[in-house]
C-alpha cells in the first residue's frame, strides 16, 4: 500500500462541490417579491459606519468560528463539514438570489461578493478537505491496519490548517477594505 506524504486534492475539490451544490441550490430557490423592495433599493437610508477594526473583528471573527468548526469537524470523519458546506454555500446563493430578485443587478452582485467569497469559500474548502482526509484516513485503518502515511503528513496536514486560517484572515481584510470600496464607489 502507497503510503500518503500529504493530504490529497480530492477531499479539496469535494468540499468545493458541495459548496457548488449548495450555492446552485440556494440560487435556484425563489425569493418572495417584498412590497416596495424596488424603491428601497433605488434609496436606500445612509447606513451607520463602524470603524473598519470593528468591522474587520466581527468578519473575521464570524470567518475563525467557521473554520474551528470544520477543523473540530474532524472527529465527524465529514459528515457535520458536509453539512456545514452545503450550508454555506446554500446561504450565499439565497442571499445572492435575494439580492437580484430585489433588482440588484446580477452582475453588481458578482462584483460585490466575487472579491472576498472566492478566497472565503476557498478557505473553507481547504479546512473541510482535512475532514475528509480523517474519513480516508479511518478507513485505511480499518481495512488494511494501517494508516499509511509518510513522515511528514502530519506537519502537512498542520500546514493546509495554517493556510486555511491565513485564508480566511486575508478574506476577511478583503470584505472589509475592498468590498466596503467596491460598494461605495458602485452605489
Amino acid at each position: 500500500m502507497r503510503s500518503r506524504a500529504r493530504p490529497g486534492l480530492a477531499p479539496f475539490l469535494l468540499a468545493l462541490l458541495l459548496i457548488a451544490a449548495g450555492l446552485a441550490a440556494g440560487s435556484a430557490m425563489p425569493v418572495p417579491p417584498r412590497p416596495g423592495a424596488a424603491a428601497a433599493h433605488a434609496a436606500p437610508p445612509p447606513p451607520r459606519e463602524a470603524p473598519a477594526l470593528e468591522t474587520l473583528a466581527i468578519i473575521a471573527g464570524s470567518n475563525f468560528r467557521v473554520g474551528a468548526l470544520l477543523l473540530g469537524g474532524v472527529a465527524s470523519l465529514g459528515a457535520m463539514g458536509t453539512l456545514q458546506l452545503l450550508w454555506i454555500g446554500f446561504g450565499l446563493g439565497r442571499l445572492m438570489g435575494a439580492a437580484v430578485g430585489t433588482g440588484v443587478p446580477a452582475g453588481k452582485v458578482a462584483l460585490l461578493v466575487a472579491p472576498h467569497a472566492v478566497l472565503e469559500l476557498a478557505a473553507f474548502a481547504v479546512l473541510a478537505a482535512l475532514q475528509f482526509e480523517a474519513a480516508v484516513l479511518v478507513y485505511r485503518k480499518l481495512r488494511h491496519d494501517d494508516l499509511g502515511l509518510a513522515p511528514g503528513y502530519a506537519a502537512a496536514a498542520a500546514r493546509q490548517a495554517a493556510l486555511g486560517l491565513a485564508m480566511i484572515a486575508a478574506a476577511a481584510l478583503v470584505e472589509v477594505f475592498v468590498t466596503g470600496s467596491l460598494a461605495a464607489r458602485i452605489q
